[in-house]
């Protein structure tokens, strides 16, 4: 099985570090392709991305856009471009650490459980003994909320949430193909994943948090000094 990783990038010199070190922890993952797509970056962290791939040997494709289309049009156009092996995709964000091994361990749940899409628990890289959600829930006004968030690992639980963190899940792409692309074209972040998984759940297809540390996620680290896109 091929695995598919979407690694979308923008000017992320600042926090080059903890993106080596994320490619660092994805060296030994088996059958991986990773996607890097850059969103037309100015401070050359792009470059820094590449030499990090070669340096670990990790095979990969490389996307440089003309200019920033934002995080969910960036992961569709990479999408459409997919290699036709490619049984999983996996979003990952550029400021999460993924556990070693975790992919495959979700992957084997995803397979067993039969369900579309999967995500584990996703623990602060700053407070690592709190939770950053362990999947969302939506309510019947439509309000979303990061199940546990805050909370120690112990108050996550296996279950089907509304939707799954953009931050680290994995989906099939044969399910994913047959929305068309994973996000809409136009919803940007902090509303892509919660759509993907009604649309997911609204065709019948299921997904699942599974009760296991899957990274840690320092968050907004793109998006955060932006306040007038938030």
């Amino acid at each position: 099985m091929k695995v598919a990783l979407l690694f979308i990038n923008y000017n992320s010199r600042k926090i080059l570090p903890l993106e080596r070190f994320i490619i660092f922890k994805l060296k030994n993952v088996s059958n991986i392709i990773f996607y890097l797509v850059d969103n037309a970056s100015s401070d050359k962290s792009d470059v820094a991305l590449l030499e990090t791939l070669k340096e670990y040997e990790l095979p990969y494709c490389y996307y440089r856009l003309p200019y920033n289309v934002g995080f969910a049009r960036a992961v569709n156009f990479v999408f459409r471009r997919l290699d036709n092996d490619a049984k999983y995709v996996v979003l990952l964000n550029n400021d999460l650490v993924p556990v070693g091994g975790i992919i495959s361990r979700l992957v084997d749940v995803l397979e067993g459980g039969g369900f579309s899409g999967i995500q584990g628990t996703i623990m602060q890289l700053l407070r690592p003994w709190l939770v950053d959600n362990a999947g969302h829930m939506v309510d019947r006004f439509g309000l979303s909320y990061p199940v546990c968030r805050g909370r120690p690992f112990s108050c996550a639980g296996d279950y089907e949430p509304s939707y799954l963190s953009g931050a680290f899940s994995i989906y099939r792409v044969d399910v994913l193909r047959k929305l068309g692309t994973p996000f809409s074209d136009v919803y940007e972040a902090y509303f892509d994943d919660k759509l993907l998984g009604a649309r997911l759940r609204k065709r019948g297809y299921r997904i699942f948090h599974k009760a296991i540390v899957a990274g840690f996620h320092l968050g907004s680290a793109t998006y955060g000094p932006r306040r007038l896109f938030k």
